[in-house]
C-alpha cells in the first residue's frame, strides 16, 4: 500500500459530478494565482484544518499581517475526510435503520432496501455545502493572504511555498516573525505484513467510493471503525471488525463500550476483539485478513487505527524538537521547543478532535498577543463524542485519570429506562454517569451514552466549566418529557441523600417550629 502524501487530502479534479466540482472550487481552485509576498508578515499559519483556519480567521480579524499557507484543500480532514462526511453517512443510516424499525414494529409495510451508492452521493453533497463556508475568499475577507503550496523552512523565519506542477503560480519565499503549525495529522499504516500489496482504504479514500463493498473488515475499533462499520452495516455491507485491545472503544467507560457493542453485534457487526492482525493478503475476490486464529475474507479492509505525523517541513530549521512519532514537543501553551512557534491540532494535540484543535488555535493566537493572560489546554478533560447509535459522550475527568491524578471520585448514575423521555422514545439501552469527588457534589467528569449524547453531553460540558453542583441540577426546570429529566434525577437522588444526613437537623428544626406555632396559638387564645 502506497502511505497518504503528506498533504494528507487529494481533492479530484471536478470531473466526478457537481459535488465534486463545488468542493473545488471553493476549498482549492486550480486556476488561482498565489498573491504577490507583501513584505514581512507578524505570523504564518501552516495548515488550513480547523486550527489554521480559526488561528488565521482571528488573526485577520485583529489586524495582523497573517499568511495561510496550504498545500491542498481548505477545510482539513474535518471537512473532507473526517467529521462532515462520516456523520452525513450517519445520518443516512439512522434513517434507514429507522425504517427498518418502524417495519419490524408494525408501523410500516414494506422492505427497507438500502442505496449505498446513493448514500456516498449526499455525503458529497453535504460535504460541499458545508466546505463553502470554508472558501478562500472569506479568509482574505478576513485579512489573511492565502497561498496553496508545499511548505519548507531554509531557515527559522523563512518559508519556501512550492505550488504543484499545474499551478500558474511561482515558487514564493515568505519572511515571517512568528509561525504557527497546524499541519495536522496522517491515518496510521500499522506494521502488519502484507498491507503494502493490498489496496486498503482509511479515512481519506474510504468517502471517494462510488459505492460500497459488498463486505469490509476494519482494523480499529475506535470511534472511527465504530462509527463507520455501523453505518456501512446498515447500508448492506457485511463487516467485521478487528481490535487488538479486549473491547471497543477502549478510551471509554467501560460499560458504554459494553451497550454499543451488544448494539453493534445486534445489528449484525462481527466483532473479533483481543486479536490483533498478523497479516492481509489480496486474493482473487478481495482480501483475506488473519488475526490470530481468526481468519476473515472481504471485499476491501479499512485501517482505522489511529494518525500518525504529518511529513516533516523542516523542524531542524526552525528550532523544533519532536518526539519519537514525528510530533512537535509542546507546552500546556502550545509553545513549540523554539520561541517564536506554537503548534495546534492535531499535530500537537493528543486528543484529536476539532473542537480542540479550535480550542487550541485560540489559545495559541492568545499566547502571541498577550502571553501574559495565556490559557492552558488540559487534554485529559476534553470533550468528546463518538456519534454511533447509541452515541458515547464525555466530558472532563475519567475514573482512569482520576485514579492516576491520586483523586477519588464518587460516581452518579441513572439508567436511560428511568427517564420517561428515554423510553418513549425507546433509547433505553444507556446511561447517565456523572462524577464529582469525594465530599463534594461539583461536576468534575459526566459519561453519557445515548442517541443524544452529542447534545447532552455539550449540557453536562456548560454545567462543569460553570462550576454546577448536583443540588442545582436538582433546582433546575427542565421542559417534560426530555431527556434532561436524567440529570434531575441524579440531582433529586443527591437531594435525598443530603437529607438523609441532615435528617437530625431538619427534625429539630421542625420541633422549633412547632413549638413555636403551639406558643402563638396560646399567646392568641390569652391562655
Amino acid at each position: 500500500m502506497t502511505p497518504p502524501a503528506s498533504d494528507r487530502i487529494v481533492v479530484d479534479p471536478p470531473t466526478a459530478g457537481t459535488a465534486r466540482e463545488r468542493l473545488v472550487r471553493a476549498t482549492s481552485p486550480r486556476d488561482r494565482l498565489n498573491p504577490v509576498p507583501s513584505g514581512r508578515y507578524d505570523v504564518v499559519v501552516l495548515g488550513a484544518g480547523a486550527a489554521g483556519l480559526v488561528a488565521s480567521g482571528i488573526l485577520g480579524a485583529t489586524q495582523a499581517r497573517v499568511a495561510l499557507i496550504e498545500a491542498n484543500a481548505l477545510g482539513g480532514d474535518c471537512t473532507h475526510v473526517g467529521c462532515v462526511p462520516s456523520k452525513a453517512l450517519l445520518h443516512v443510516s439512522s434513517q434507514v435503520a429507522a425504517a427498518q424499525r418502524a417495519i419490524e414494529s408494525g408501523w410500516l409495510d414494506g422492505r427497507v432496501e438500502a442505496d449505498g451508492a446513493a448514500a456516498l452521493r449526499h455525503l458529497r453533497e453535504v460535504r460541499a455545502d458545508v466546505a463553502a463556508s470554508d472558501g478562500v475568499e472569506r479568509f482574505e475577507e478576513l485579512g489573511a493572504e492565502v497561498f496553496f503550496g508545499r511548505a519548507s523552512f531554509p531557515d527559522a523565519n523563512r518559508v519556501r511555498v512550492s505550488p504543484g506542477e499545474q499551478s500558474p503560480s511561482p515558487v514564493v519565499e515568505l519572511e515571517f516573525d512568528k509561525l504557527i503549525l497546524a499541519n495536522g495529522s496522517t491515518p496510521l499504516l500499522p506494521p502488519i505484513e502484507g498491507l503494502d500489496g493490498v489496496d486498503a482504504l482509511t479515512n481519506e479514500t474510504v468517502f471517494e467510493l462510488d459505492e460500497p463493498p459488498r463486505s469490509m473488515v476494519i482494523i480499529g475499533a475506535g470511534p472511527i471503525g465504530c462509527e463507520l462499520g455501523q453505518a456501512f452495516c446498515r447500508l448492506g455491507v457485511e463487516i467485521t471488525i478487528v481490535e487488538a485491545s479486549e473491547r471497543i472503544l477502549p478510551r471509554d467507560d467501560p460499560r458504554a463500550g459494553e451497550v454499543v457493542a451488544e448494539v453493534l453485534t445486534r445489528e449484525g457487526v462481527n466483532l473479533l476483539t483481543g486479536r490483533s492482525v498478523d497479516r492481509i493478503e489480496q486474493t482473487t475476490s478481495g482480501v483475506e485478513v488473519r488475526a490470530g486464529d481468526a481468519t476473515v475474507r472481504a471485499e476491501r479492509v479499512l485501517l482505522a487505527v489511529g494518525r500518525a505525523a504529518p511529513g516533516d517541513p523542516g523542524y531542524a530549521a526552525l528550532g523544533v524538537e519532536v518526539d519519537r512519532g514525528g510530533f512537535p514537543i509542546v507546552d500546556a501553551h502550545l509553545r513549540t521547543t523554539a520561541p517564536h512557534v506554537h503548534a495546534v491540532g492535531d499535530v500537537a494535540l493528543r486528543s484529536r478532535f476539532t473542537h480542540m484543535a479550535a480550542q487550541s488555535a485560540m489559545n495559541a493566537v492568545t499566547d502571541q498577543l498577550v502571553p501574559f493572560m495565556s490559557p492552558t489546554i488540559d487534554q485529559d478533560e476534553a470533550p468528546w463524542c463518538t456519534f454511533t447509535e447509541p452515541a458515547v459522550g464525555h466530558v472532563g475527568l475519567t475514573p482512569a485519570v482520576a485514579e492516576a491524578r491520586g483523586l477519588e471520585l464518587r460516581c452518579h448514575e441513572v439508567a436511560l429506562s428511568e427517564v420517561d423521555r428515554a423510553v418513549i422514545n425507546g433509547d433505553t439501552e444507556g446511561f447517565v454517569r456523572l462524577y464529582t469527588r469525594r465530599g463534594s457534589s461539583r461536576i468534575v467528569g459526566a459519561t453519557v451514552v445515548s442517541r443524544d449524547a452529542g447534545e447532552m453531553i455539550s449540557q453536562l460540558a456548560l454545567a462543569r466549566s460553570a462550576g454546577v453542583g448536583l443540588l442545582r441540577l436538582a433546582g433546575v426546570t427542565y421542559p417534560y418529557p426530555s431527556m434532561s429529566q436524567a440529570y434531575q434525577n441524579i440531582g433529586q437522588e443527591d437531594l435525598l441523600r443530603h437529607r438523609d444526613r441532615a435528617a437530625p437537623i431538619l427534625r429539630a428544626m421542625w420541633s422549633v417550629r412547632r413549638a413555636a406555632a403551639g406558643l402563638r396559638r396560646r399567646y392568641r387564645d390569652g391562655s
